[in-house]
């Protein structure tokens, strides 16, 4: 549990799971936050990244923009399927008050 933004990945190399929850649409440096991230996982980690995504905003979804000082339009996963081993995703049912579908994504790292 920490700030994605302070996170020094040199200093934390080694573990063995990160889960960016809910955080990288909120954050306007997400591409930096993300490789912090990534560096802190030990080769064959495991990084999950659950989100809300929507192409087009819909009033709901500007609220959550509003909201949350967040762009849910940002595809946060595009990190993880360019440096991941065994990209997987699945978008989940998602009640529309979220403003987006909640996307889940996953890799390995080489």
């Amino acid at each position: 549990l920490g700030d994605l933004e302070a996170l020094d990945g040199a200093a934390a190399q080694g573990m063995d799971r990160a889960l960016c929850f809910l955080s990288l649409t909120a954050i306007p440096s997400w591409e930096d936050a993300f490789d912090r991230v990534w560096a802190c996982v030990r080769p064959g980690g495991r990084v999950v990244v659950l989100d809300v995504f929507s192409e087009v905003l819909s009033f709901q979804g500007k609220m959550v923009n509003v909201t949350a000082r967040a762009d849910i339009r940002r595809a946060v996963w595009t990190r993880l399927a360019t440096l991941g081993a065994d990209f997987g995703q699945e978008r989940l049912v998602t009640p529309p008050k979220v403003g987006g579908e909640l996307v889940v994504s996953w890799a390995q790292r080489p």
